[in-house]
């Protein structure tokens, strides 16, 4: 295989996985009433940080109107509530409310738990070089929780 179709292939696998973790995690979401959309914004926000608005809609590669409707339907739900920035009245903070981080919680136990078919075959080497590898690849891909430290 050429280098191209090496990282096609690298590509390929990390959506199959991706896509993996969303079917995983649906059954809990759909409990709620919810879309993949909303767990993951659930996901992103820390417990007891209060993050804007606009670096969830960064982040989400959404538009503010988008992250306005996402954000309003959590907040008609309970699970996290919006208020005006101590710093800046003009920009809209969220955080987790209780009932949030209990669904939070349970979202990132459901999705630590998801193990790959044939995960369990590998070697401790395997898994580290693996691990050493893919966060070599996803270098450049912002960490959500560095978006706390704007």
């Amino acid at each position: 295989m050429t280098k191209k179709q090496l990282q096609e292939e690298f590509s390929a696998l990390l959506i199959r996985s991706s896509l993996r973790g969303k079917f995983e995690i649906s059954e809990v979401v759909e409990a709620h009433n919810l879309t993949f959309i909303h767990a993951a914004t659930l996901c992103l926000l820390e417990p007891g940080k209060s993050l804007p608005m606009n670096s969830l809609s960064t982040f989400l590669g959404c538009t503010p109107p988008n992250v306005s409707s996402i954000i309003e339907r959590l907040v008609d739900e309970s699970f996290v509530a919006r208020e005006e920035s101590a710093d800046d009245r003009r920009v809209k903070t969220v955080s987790l409310t209780t009932e949030g981080l209990r669904l939070r919680e349970e979202l990132l136990r459901v999705a630590m738990s998801i193990r790959l078919p044939g995960i369990d075959t590998l070697s401790k080497s395997e898994l580290d070089s693996m691990i050493a590898i893919f966060n070599k690849a996803t270098q450049d891909i912002q960490n959500p929780f560095q978006l706390y430290s704007k």
